[in-house]
């Protein structure tokens, strides 16, 4: 995670191509989520909610690893460090 010294906003860096972005790259959401779990809107309060289809077991947490793959291949997310 990387932010911007001068604004202090957070931007995308491929350490690949060398790449800089604002917006968090296309596929950043895809595998954000552990194995098996799912992420769903409850009906009534609109929250989010994480149900692990194998286990059963429902969540208003991120279940733990929830963050481990989030952004596609070679990406990270910056911030500045003096903010």
């Amino acid at each position: 995670e990387h932010k911007d010294p001068s604004s202090g906003k957070t931007f995308y860096y491929n350490k690949v191509t060398k790449e800089t972005s604002w917006d968090k790259p296309k596929g950043a959401d895809l595998g954000g989520l552990p194995p098996n779990w799912e992420e769903h809107k409850d009906p009534s309060s609109g929250k989010t909610f994480y149900y692990n289809k194998v286990t059963k077991e429902t969540s208003w947490d991120k279940p733990k690893g929830a963050d481990l793959g989030g952004l596609p291949p070679n990406w990270e997310e910056h911030k500045d460090p003096s903010s």
